[in-house]
């Protein structure tokens, strides 16, 4: 039958019960415990004798009442709970949200009384207190899945600190839900591959592909991306309290909204889908009944007319328009990144400072409203991600007073944060192969079959934040244009730049590249002050600022936010302010994060190196991560159900005492409506529960029916914080970083710790971002810090690589600089990158080979452009470029011998298509090798046979030089050993640009 919590409790203590029939973890311990709770209450009663209302004003006493009045409130519920035998709803078998509520206030009350007779050794140290708080950590234990326990205020950091707010009904949620769905199916950068720490092996996207999936960027105008974006906005506006006090009753606009603009898209698809299918033509209709003459087709043309054609040519140089704008997406996607870290180093500036000034505002609103615009019409950025741009627009607006700026920043900033820094992990330019560089017009004839693309190698070795230091849009432009100029540098041609399908939208694409690069420029800046660290931690010390002395937040806001000027003794009294919160988690990392963090914001000021900026990132992450991670197993949106649920079970015992103290009075003296002390006590709790009650309502969050539990969700971030983003294990990647060992391994173990730390850290945020967005409210705010750790990470890493480079590898990044200027020792520097090309990596890895390969004809131009400059070579040099020609002929002599002797298709037709067209390499051949023993014996005798021993051989293990190769070969050493009487120095000059460029 059904039993209450007490009572099963009860029957198992005596034996009554079998354990194996209860598998709640709390419930056998609720009967010891309030043994235990009576053993110490007689421990605290003092003599009974006397009235106890005649000492209700004693501080003590209040405390003791407030304590008994949460025993008997816990034991009331744990009463009135059903135990659940069969078919558990919960983890605890019964209604753990309301158990947790009254076990946390059950903890304060205790709490108090500790901090009130702390003093007094005979009720601390009793043997009665100390079984009490062995159950209170059992139960805390059971909750928590085994170790730790409930912090009285385990989420005021997650409350001050500021986050998400959600819809408090399930219908607004899918409505906002849905809208975002929409807007993120117009993003191509939702699509896996463009996930830069999970890549995957997939063919770089063509037109072809969007086609196939009818994606939204060939169909949808600026006028529908618009419309999402502010259906998004006002359905935020009119079912949160973003904007204070303006939510009201106007949660239907935002759902009538969206249906509308939803109903929109799908009509645009609609509309598309019918175009496409005019526009093509069905291969496999073969039947008779189909087959048509001459004549019909003449009468058909003649019908439909040119309007027809228009149409079809007008889809075509459309699609193949608004493909050409994302292949140049990097270029725009780059600044709105660089624009939108520099709205948030504002905004984190103001928000302490001059958010109340009118010019801050309208700055902060211009900048946004560039922003949003920018954003709206670049193809790949995701609509979603502006909304709180223009959420931030409107409040600036509009007359909204400071305070309420401030609360409104403190729920986008989390949000804003989190957008930006998927950003820099996710977005079209880590990865430029990810964008097919062809513009090639659809195919008209529809069939099944599927053409097969090559994979385009990855170059870009660096993602991220410090992808952002790097020259993006110079890539970009190069890695657009480059193959039309040349293909022996960039592979062979596939696909021609330029054809007469493409001609207007290859038109179309080169303007909007030279204006996206005159107008959207960027401010190029070396490491500069972290403001955004700066204002998290300012933030996390104001949500706890009531665990400081009096008055304390203030002097500690003021010398943290000159920072930047302080001295040594105002660092050390900073310091020692911090050291007084009484907030038991913020002073369990003074040590490992806080002063940590602290030093390294004032090394910043000190030295501005780059290192103590990634340095503050990863503790300020740290520090959020373990103030933000949940620490009780209750859902913070049905936290408030929950406290109403027991407020007005309280408040109708509050009611019940008053009309039977008012009844009993009227009986005894006919005063139905008597006054005492104790009636104004009773009436001043009822009057202050009507007030919470009122206040936690408004706080409530319900989520929707196929919600996943919350107990899922707090035992996934619990056992990530715990096992990957602790602060010993992150500080031991970050020590491996800054301090590796002397040998080249030890930086290499180091580099591949941080990379796995960040595949499994990026894994797990997808993960909680996919399976629990009705939780958004607490999951953005704890990944946000997790992604903190993560750019502090890679900067981190990003330094150790710069520190792992040879003073090979740093000479021969110093050779492929462009342009270049040849100084007194320029000879010393062409035979140390003989030395060191010789020492590029062996083996016969197909990327090994095309790696020395360029290196060595970027080597010859640079040569042959000085030749050029300054009419002579020094015959030193002159012996350097035998040893680079010489490698690259026994390198191709050694291939062609290698090659099988039976040929395929393609090498038949190949070897027929030269005796046509002979080639006459082995001429060339023969004519270089007697033109550089010519050289060799004229005007190089002075040269000793030990300078020999530093001129190492260039070879190239086995690789073959193609037609164009050898062209370029051929060209190159021209330039070095003869006089050309017709040269064009500004062809030479972008040849070795090319050539240093592709190296």
């Amino acid at each position: 039958g059904s039993m209450c919590l007490f009572d099963v409790s009860y029957w198992l203590s005596i034996g009554k019960i079998e354990r194996s029939l209860v598998s709640c973890p709390v419930t056998p311990a609720f009967y010891p415990l309030f043994q235990s709770i009576e053993d110490f209450s007689d421990i605290l009663h003092l003599d009974n004798g006397e009235n106890e209302f005649d000492r209700f004003e004693k501080p003590g006493e209040i405390l003791l009442r407030t304590f008994f009045r949460m025993r008997d409130q816990l034991w009331i519920y744990l009463k009135e709970t059903k135990y659940e035998f069969v078919q558990a709803t919960s983890f605890l078998c019964f209604d753990e949200t309301g158990f947790i509520v009254q076990w946390i206030w059950f903890k304060k009350a205790l709490h108090l009384i500790d901090k009130n007779f702390h003093a007094d050794a005979t009720i601390i140290n009793s043997r009665a207190r100390q079984k009490l708080d062995a159950l209170v950590c059992t139960i805390d234990r059971a909750l928590l899945g085994g170790v730790g326990s409930i912090e009285i205020s385990a989420d005021i950091v997650w409350k001050r600190c500021g986050h998400p707010l959600m819809p408090s009904k399930p219908h607004l949620f899918e409505t906002i839900n849905k809208i975002q769905m929409t807007c993120a199916e117009c993003s191509i950068l939702s699509e896996s591959q463009f996930n830069s720490l999970a890549p995957t092996d997939s063919d770089p996207l063509y037109l072809k592909t969007l086609i196939d999936q009818r994606h939204p960027l060939l169909f949808l105008d600026l006028v529908h991306k618009q419309e999402l974006l502010e259906s998004l906005s006002m359905a935020y506006w009119s079912s949160t309290d973003e904007l204070r006090g303006q939510a009201g009753e106007k949660g239907s606009i935002g759902g009538h909204l969206s249906l509308v603009v939803c109903k929109r898209v799908e009509e645009a698809k609609v509309q598309f889908e019918t175009k496409w299918k005019e526009f093509q033509i069905d291969s496999n209709i073969s039947t008779v009944e189909n087959l048509m003459d001459v004549e019909v087709l003449e009468q058909l043309r003649s019908e439909v007319g040119s309007d027809q054609n228009k149409v079809e040519e007008d889809l075509q140089e459309d699609m193949m328009k608004r493909f050409s704008l994302l292949q140049i997406a990097p270029l725009i996607e780059f600044w709105l990144i660089h624009k939108e870290w520099k709205i948030i180093n504002q905004l984190s500036s103001d928000f302490w400072t001059s958010l109340h000034s009118p010019e801050s505002r309208k700055f902060l609103a211009c900048s946004a409203r560039d922003f949003v615009r920018v954003g709206l019409a670049s193809p790949g950025w995701q609509i979603g991600d502006l909304r709180p741009f223009q959420t931030l627009i409107w409040a600036f607006e509009s007359t909204e007073s400071t305070e309420s700026l401030r609360y409104l920043l403190k729920c986008l900033i989390p949000t804003i944060l989190h957008n930006a820094f998927n950003h820099l992990w996710r977005n079209t330019f880590n990865d430029l192969c990810k964008i097919s560089m062809r513009l090639e017009s659809p195919h008209q004839w529809s069939n099944n079959t599927v053409t097969k693309r090559e994979q385009e190698p990855s170059l870009e070795s660096s993602v991220g934040p410090t992808r952002m230091l790097e020259h993006v849009r110079t890539d970009t432009v190069l890695k657009l244009i480059g193959p039309e100029f040349s293909t022996s540098i960039f592979g062979p041609k596939r696909a021609h730049y330029l054809t007469i399908e493409n001609h207007n939208a290859r038109e179309y694409q080169a303007k909007e590249v030279i204006s996206q690069l005159s107008t959207f420029r960027i401010d190029e800046r070396k490491s500069c002050f972290p403001v955004e660290v700066l204002h998290l931690f300012l933030n996390t010390i104001e949500a706890i600022q009531d665990f400081f002395p009096k008055n304390s937040f203030v002097l500690v806001k003021q010398l943290l936010l000159d920072i930047r000027e302080l001295p040594k003794e105002k660092v050390l009294e900073l310091c020692d302010l911090l050291n007084q919160c009484n907030y038991s988690r913020f002073r369990g990392c003074l040590e490992s994060l806080v002063h940590p963090l602290v030093d390294s914001l004032v090394a910043v000021r000190n030295s501005n190196e780059q290192a103590s900026i990634s340095l503050s990132w990863v503790y300020i992450g740290l520090l959020r991560s373990h103030l933000l991670a949940p620490q009780t197993p209750i859902d913070p949106g049905q936290k408030p159900l929950a406290k109403v649920k027991q407020l007005n079970r309280r408040l109708s015992c509050v009611q019940s005492t008053v009309s039977a103290y008012r009844l009993d009075s009227g009986i005894r003296s006919g005063d139905f409506s008597p006054t005492g002390p104790m009636l104004d006590i009773w009436t001043a709790e009822a009057t202050k529960m009507l007030e919470k009650i009122s206040n936690q309502e408004k706080k409530i969050v319900v989520r929707g029916e196929s919600s996943p539990s919350f107990i899922d969700l707090f035992r996934e971030v619990r056992g990530f914080w715990k096992a990957v983003a602790t602060p010993s294990v992150v500080l031991k990647i970050v020590d491996a970083l800054m301090f590796p060992n002397n040998q080249s391994q030890g930086v290499d173990d180091a580099l591949k710790r941080e990379e796995n730390w960040q595949i499994t850290t990026s894994s797990f945020c997808q993960m909680l971002k996919g399976r629990y967005t009705c939780y958004d409210d607490v999951i953005i705010p704890f990944i946000m810090a997790v992604q903190c750790i993560q750019r502090g990470l890679r900067e981190l890493k990003d330094l150790a690589l710069k520190s792992k480079l040879s003073s090979s590898d740093s000479l021969l990044a110093d050779m492929l600089r462009f342009p270049f200027q040849v100084n007194n020792d320029h000879k010393v520097c062409h035979r140390q990158a003989l030395v060191a090309l010789s020492r590029v990596g062996k083996g016969d890895a197909e990327n090994m080979k095309q790696c020395k390969l360029n290196l060595a004809l970027s080597l010859l131009s640079r040569i042959g452009l000085q030749r050029r400059v300054y009419k002579s070579l020094d015959p030193e040099i002159v012996r350097y470029c035998r040893s680079v020609l010489s490698g690259l002929l026994e390198s191709w002599v050694a291939h062609t011998k290698g090659e099988p002797q039976n040929s395929t298709d393609d090498e038949e037709q190949e070897r027929l298509y030269r005796e046509q067209f002979p080639d006459h390499n082995k001429e060339f051949l023969v004519f270089m090798e007697s033109q550089e023993d010519e050289i060799s014996h004229d005007g190089s005798d002075n040269f000793g046979d030990n300078d020999d021993e530093n001129i190492v051989p260039t070879e190239v293990s086995s690789i073959g030089l193609s037609d164009d190769h050898i062209s370029i070969i051929y060209d190159l050493y021209l330039e070095v050993f003869t006089d050309v009487s017709k040269f064009d120095m500004d062809l030479a000059r972008m040849r070795v640009f090319k050539l240093l460029y592709s190296a």
